[in-house]
Protein backbone atom coordinates (compact mmCIF):
# COMPACT_ATOMS: atom_id res chain seq x y z
CA UNK A 1 0.00 0.00 0.00
CA UNK A 2 1.70 3.13 -1.13
CA UNK A 3 0.74 6.47 1.00
CA UNK A 4 0.60 9.49 -1.13
CA UNK A 5 2.18 12.35 0.76
CA UNK A 6 0.40 16.61 0.36
CA UNK A 7 3.33 17.82 -1.89
CA UNK A 8 1.79 21.50 -0.77
CA UNK A 9 2.59 20.88 2.66
CA UNK A 10 6.65 20.74 2.74
CA UNK A 11 6.47 20.54 6.63
CA UNK A 12 4.53 16.86 5.57
CA UNK A 13 6.87 16.12 3.63
CA UNK A 14 9.89 14.90 6.29
CA UNK A 15 9.45 12.10 8.43
CA UNK A 16 11.26 11.43 12.37
CA UNK A 17 13.73 9.46 10.57
CA UNK A 18 15.12 12.61 8.69
CA UNK A 19 13.93 14.95 11.49
CA UNK A 20 16.45 12.59 13.81
CA UNK A 21 18.84 12.82 10.74
CA UNK A 22 18.76 16.50 11.15
CA UNK A 23 19.11 16.61 14.69
CA UNK A 24 22.13 14.19 14.87
CA UNK A 25 24.15 16.17 12.29
CA UNK A 26 23.40 19.27 14.05
CA UNK A 27 24.90 17.80 17.42
CA UNK A 28 28.14 16.53 15.21
CA UNK A 29 28.08 19.84 13.85
CA UNK A 30 28.47 21.69 17.01
CA UNK A 31 30.88 19.01 18.77
CA UNK A 32 32.64 19.67 15.78
CA UNK A 33 32.78 23.60 16.54
CA UNK A 34 33.68 22.76 19.85
CA UNK A 35 36.66 21.09 19.34
CA UNK A 36 37.79 23.90 16.39
CA UNK A 37 36.99 26.12 19.10
CA UNK A 38 39.36 24.09 22.09
CA UNK A 39 42.09 23.91 19.40
CA UNK A 40 42.74 27.21 18.26
CA UNK A 41 42.71 28.01 22.17
CA UNK A 42 45.35 25.31 22.57
CA UNK A 43 47.22 26.39 19.35
CA UNK A 44 47.26 29.96 20.37
CA UNK A 45 48.64 29.15 24.19
CA UNK A 46 51.00 26.92 22.82
CA UNK A 47 52.84 28.93 19.75
CA UNK A 48 50.84 32.36 21.49
CA UNK A 49 50.52 33.40 18.17
CA UNK A 50 47.20 34.40 16.44
CA UNK A 51 46.40 33.69 12.96
CA UNK A 52 43.05 36.17 12.93
CA UNK A 53 41.26 38.83 14.70
CA UNK A 54 38.91 37.45 17.57
CA UNK A 55 35.97 37.88 15.15
CA UNK A 56 37.48 36.18 12.04
CA UNK A 57 38.50 33.31 13.88
CA UNK A 58 34.81 32.89 15.31
CA UNK A 59 33.08 33.33 12.08
CA UNK A 60 35.26 31.51 10.38
CA UNK A 61 34.62 28.51 12.71
CA UNK A 62 31.07 29.03 13.04
CA UNK A 63 31.35 28.44 8.67
CA UNK A 64 33.26 26.05 8.83
CA UNK A 65 30.64 23.84 10.92
CA UNK A 66 27.61 25.22 9.11
CA UNK A 67 29.18 23.91 5.65
CA UNK A 68 29.54 20.47 8.15
CA UNK A 69 26.07 20.22 8.62
CA UNK A 70 24.47 21.05 5.41
CA UNK A 71 26.50 18.70 3.80
CA UNK A 72 26.22 16.07 5.85
CA UNK A 73 21.47 16.38 5.82
CA UNK A 74 21.90 16.65 1.77
CA UNK A 75 24.58 13.32 1.98
CA UNK A 76 22.60 11.68 3.72
CA UNK A 77 18.68 12.93 2.15
CA UNK A 78 17.57 14.68 5.27
CA UNK A 79 15.00 17.21 4.62
CA UNK A 80 16.21 20.16 3.22
CA UNK A 81 13.99 23.62 3.64
CA UNK A 82 12.27 25.26 0.45
CA UNK A 83 12.01 22.24 -1.40
CA UNK A 84 9.65 22.41 -4.34
CA UNK A 85 8.40 24.80 -6.21
CA UNK A 86 11.70 25.91 -7.86
CA UNK A 87 12.51 28.10 -4.52
CA UNK A 88 16.01 26.10 -4.23
CA UNK A 89 17.11 27.42 -7.27
CA UNK A 90 15.52 30.72 -6.97
CA UNK A 91 17.68 30.95 -3.27
CA UNK A 92 20.46 29.55 -4.46
CA UNK A 93 20.68 32.19 -7.59
CA UNK A 94 19.95 34.56 -4.90
CA UNK A 95 23.42 33.39 -2.78
CA UNK A 96 25.31 33.83 -5.67
CA UNK A 97 23.92 36.89 -6.70
CA UNK A 98 25.32 38.09 -3.08
CA UNK A 99 28.28 36.33 -3.42
CA UNK A 100 29.10 37.94 -6.70
CA UNK A 101 28.08 42.07 -4.69
CA UNK A 102 30.08 40.45 -2.06
CA UNK A 103 33.25 39.46 -4.82
CA UNK A 104 32.40 43.76 -5.72
CA UNK A 105 33.36 45.13 -2.39
CA UNK A 106 36.19 42.24 -2.05
CA UNK A 107 37.63 44.13 -4.89
CA UNK A 108 36.55 47.88 -3.84
CA UNK A 109 38.18 47.15 -0.38
CA UNK A 110 41.26 45.76 -2.13
CA UNK A 111 41.74 48.71 -4.14
CA UNK A 112 41.44 51.48 -1.08
CA UNK A 113 43.44 49.05 1.30
CA UNK A 114 45.77 46.66 -0.62
CA UNK A 115 46.51 43.19 0.39
CA UNK A 116 47.20 44.98 4.20
CA UNK A 117 43.76 45.15 4.46
CA UNK A 118 42.80 41.47 4.58
CA UNK A 119 46.67 40.25 5.72
CA UNK A 120 49.26 42.13 7.73
CA UNK A 121 52.22 40.58 10.47
CA UNK A 122 51.16 37.08 10.22
CA UNK A 123 47.04 37.84 11.09
CA UNK A 124 43.64 38.08 8.99
CA UNK A 125 42.30 41.10 9.03
CA UNK A 126 38.39 42.69 8.76
CA UNK A 127 38.27 42.54 5.38
CA UNK A 128 39.33 39.31 5.17
CA UNK A 129 35.96 38.53 6.51
CA UNK A 130 34.41 39.59 3.37
CA UNK A 131 36.67 37.29 1.52
CA UNK A 132 34.96 34.15 4.19
CA UNK A 133 31.97 35.34 3.59
CA UNK A 134 32.38 34.87 -0.35
CA UNK A 135 33.48 31.58 0.00
CA UNK A 136 30.09 30.68 1.85
CA UNK A 137 27.90 32.30 -0.67
CA UNK A 138 28.80 30.29 -3.24
CA UNK A 139 29.11 27.09 -1.60
CA UNK A 140 25.56 27.72 0.07
CA UNK A 141 24.25 28.81 -3.45
CA UNK A 142 25.77 25.78 -5.38
CA UNK A 143 24.68 23.21 -2.39
CA UNK A 144 20.96 25.00 -2.79
CA UNK A 145 21.13 23.89 -6.94
CA UNK A 146 22.33 21.03 -6.45
CA UNK A 147 19.47 20.03 -3.65
CA UNK A 148 16.77 21.64 -6.14
CA UNK A 149 18.41 19.03 -8.91
CA UNK A 150 18.44 15.85 -6.33
CA UNK A 151 14.45 17.30 -5.65
CA UNK A 152 13.53 17.10 -9.14
CA UNK A 153 14.78 13.90 -9.82
CA UNK A 154 13.19 12.59 -6.90
CA UNK A 155 9.70 13.64 -7.71
CA UNK A 156 10.30 12.62 -11.54
CA UNK A 157 10.90 9.12 -9.92
CA UNK A 158 7.74 9.52 -7.96
CA UNK A 159 5.61 10.40 -10.88
CA UNK A 160 7.15 7.33 -12.85
CA UNK A 161 6.34 5.22 -10.24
Amino acid sequence: MKIKINKSNNAANYDEYQKSIMYKCASQAFIFLMILIFANASIKMVIGREWAMPLIEGLSFIYISLIYYLTNIYIKGAYVPFKGAGTLLISGMLMLSAASVQFVFLIIAYKQKGIEGFYKNGILHDFSLLGISFIFMIYLGLLMIFAWRKSRKELQNDEKN
